[in-house]
C-alpha cells in the first residue's frame, strides 16, 4: 500500500509541485533520496513515475516489483511478487484491464497484452495477446480462452 500511495503522490507532485523553478528541484530530489528509497527497501515495490497505472491496483506479498517507466496498466489488475515489466525492442508494455500477472512473471517490450488476460507464473511474454485469454510459458502462448465478463 505504501508503494502505490507513494507512486500516486509522485506522480501529482511531478505535474504540480516539483515543476517550481529551484524549490521543486530541491523537494523532489530530497524525496526521491529519502521517501522513495525508504519505501524500496522496506517493500522491495519499484513504480516508476513515468508508468502510466490504473485505479484498481492490487500488490500481493510485493517483493521484487518493478514496474519501469512508459510501462502503462490498465484498471483493477492485480500484481504477485517477482515480476518485472519493461522495456525492449523500444518500448514497454501496455497491460489492459482486468488483468492478472502471477509470481515471477517478467514482461518486456513494445507489446499489447489485452483485457481479462492471466499471465502465469514464471511466463516471460515478449509479444503481444488478444483479450480473455490465459497465457503462460518460456516463451508465453496461450493456454486456455476465458469467458467473457
Amino acid at each position: 500500500m505504501w508503494a502505490i500511495t507513494e507512486y500516486r503522490f509522485r506522480r501529482w507532485a511531478d505535474k504540480t509541485i516539483f515543476k517550481i523553478p529551484v524549490l521543486g528541484f530541491l523537494l523532489y530530489y530530497i524525496f526521491r533520496i529519502t521517501i522513495s528509497n525508504i519505501i524500496y527497501t522496506f517493500s522491495g515495490i519499484e513504480l516508476s513515475a513515468g508508468s502510466d497505472i490504473g485505479p484498481g491496483l492490487v500488490i500481493y506479498h510485493g517483493n521484487g516489483i518493478v514496474v519501469a517507466g512508459g510501462v502503462k496498466i490498465g484498471k483493477n489488475c492485480t500484481l504477485n511478487h517477482q515480476i518485472t515489466l519493461g522495456s525492449g525492442k523500444g518500448g514497454y508494455p501496455k497491460v489492459g484491464n482486468n488483468c492478472v500477472i502471477l509470481s515471477g512473471s517478467k514482461v518486456f517490450g513494445e507489446i499489447n497484452i489485452g483485457d481479462n488476460v492471466i499471465i502465469g507464473a514464471n511466463s516471460v511474454v515478449n509479444k503481444s495477446f488478444p483479450s480473455n485469454v490465459i497465457i503462460a510459458g518460456v516463451p508465453a502462448k496461450i493456454l486456455n480462452k476465458r469467458k467473457k465478463k
